[in-house]
């Protein structure tokens, strides 16, 4: 199922794990006991593909379902117990009907709440809601951290409950462990790791905590358990949604979260009309603006804008610590990036329905060429600049300090496009000018492709990339 052989891990100059080779055979449950810094939870991120080890190979079964519960719960503090499991049925490709997800709430004891947001939860229910998202996808290859820390004793004898059936299915079990005592009586096996090595690997039976031997770093032993891809159901693509179902997935999911709060599009929104409000001012009394100086503060507006809402979409997983979650998930990572773009540029339209009659009123506009040209420029550049700025919102995550990343690499990239824009808002708003529509369109459309393009082939890496 699981196979590590002569795997490191270094983060800078420190060594976290040294040469671990070890073998996990399916229908078992492994312990992972050790002192704090031990490498205990970097084994386990490495083993879901989280972190990539500096040296060694790690090798898991064609096809396996991956199960993670780490330090994070992946839930989303602004939706309800019901919502957050809807989605992540969605993005399983379980059933997300409510009797179903009502029935996998009672079973984790949390029916009663079901209705109430996941940000009042305690640190124990919201382990419960956590559960119950591992729960509903069952998994080949089950990692779980510390899953017990804030649940009471009837949680944590669900949980053992539930690692006792994954291993009778047939599952690979591996659980970080400091309740040794306990936990010890579901367990096959026991792995300690001292100092980045392993101290001693056997049956509980002959563990004794707090008592091990000196490291002695031996051979890796030969994969007695390895298992072919035959020996796993071919579920790859069986109920999974695939890109557009994951897409739609997201996108719903921002929309519900960014609508209801509201945050991030009221800043948005707030930014876009103090910039009309300020070159308003620029005028003399009785003087009107040209169009061409109209449309580039629109869309100067909307460039402004649309930084302040992929910030605030990647946000969203960044709050909730949910990007691993989504990581893990089956289908195809780029499902985030158009998800995203989807959302975002539904919210820069709304924000644009607002810009424009800003505009007009406070720039002294008015409409007086083709709107269905100018509609269909709007329509082009929103899609260029969204799938852009939903391609490098994934860089503006991790550090605050990269917050101002986003504007400084989009504005460049984007300057094609906004000439586009201008150019034909300027002759939509009544600039007579020599050089038609069809030219800054096509113009338009280009980026569009080339920008969704890139999109594809570079999100996967940008969002990923070593989560350490």
């Amino acid at each position: 199922m699981l196979h590590l052989h002569r795997v490191a891990k270094l983060f800078g100059l420190k060594a976290v794990l040294r040469n671990v080779s070890c073998t996990f055979a399916p229908g078992s449950i492994t312990l992972l006991v050790g002192d704090n810094g031990a490498g205990k939870s970097t084994l386990l991120r490495m083993a879901a593909g989280l972190s990539r080890p500096s040296a060694g190979e790690i090798t898991r079964s064609e096809n396996a379902v991956i199960g993670y519960v780490g330090h994070a719960t992946f839930l989303y503090p602004g939706m309800t117990a019901l919502e957050n499991l809807a989605f992540w049925a969605r993005l399983y490709g379980t059933s997300a009907r409510e009797k179903d997800l009502l029935a996998l709430l009672d079973q984790v004891g949390l029916a009663a709440h079901a209705h109430e947001r996941a940000g009042v939860f305690s640190r124990g229910m919201a382990q419960r809601l956590n559960l119950a998202r591992v729960l509903m996808r069952p998994a080949d290859l089950l990692l779980l951290d510390e899953p017990g820390t804030g649940l009471d004793a009837s949680s944590r004898a669900l949980l053992r409950e539930q690692m006792r059936a994954a291993r009778n299915r047939g599952a690979c079990v591996i659980v970080v462990s400091h309740d040794y005592a306990d936990d010890s009586a579901v367990a096959d096996r026991v792995i300690a790791l001292r100092n980045g090595v392993i101290a001693y690997d056997g049956p509980p039976s002959g563990y004794v905590p707090g008592a091990l031997p000196e490291e002695t770093p031996s051979e890796p032993p030969a994969p007695t358990t390895a298992m072919t891809a035959t020996e796993l159901p071919d579920r790859e693509g069986e109920n999974a949604p695939g890109l557009p179902g994951m897409a739609l997935a997201v996108a719903r999911k921002d929309l519900l979260l960014t609508l209801t709060r509201g945050s991030g599009l009221v800043q948005a929104l707030l930014l876009g009309l103090l910039l009309l409000f300020v070159f308003s001012l620029a005028q003399g009394v009785g003087e009107r603006l040209s169009p061409q100086n109209a449309a580039a503060v629109f869309w100067l507006s909307s460039a402004f804008c649309q930084v302040l809402v992929f910030n605030a979409l990647y946000a969203l997983e960044e709050r909730s610590s949910s990007r691993v979650g989504l990581i893990l998930s089956p289908p195809p990572i780029q499902g985030v990036w158009l998800g995203k773009g989807l959302a975002g540029m539904l919210l820069l339209l709304l924000a644009q329905l607002i810009f424009l009659p800003a505009t007009i009123v406070f720039l002294g506009q008015e409409i007086q060429g083709d709107w269905v040209v100018a509609l269909g420029a709007l329509l082009l550049v929103d899609a260029g600049m969204c799938a852009l700025g939903s391609l490098l919102g994934a860089l503006a995550q991790g550090e605050a300090a990269r917050e101002s990343l986003l504007s400084i690499v989009l504005f460049p990239l984007l300057v094609p496009l906004l000439l586009a824009g201008i150019s034909v808002g300027a002759q939509a708003l009544g600039r007579t000018a020599p050089d038609g529509a069809d030219a800054w369109l096509g113009l338009a459309a280009a980026f569009d492709a080339v920008f969704a393009a890139a999109g594809l082939l570079l999100f996967g890496f940008m969002y990923t990339g070593d989560d350490a």
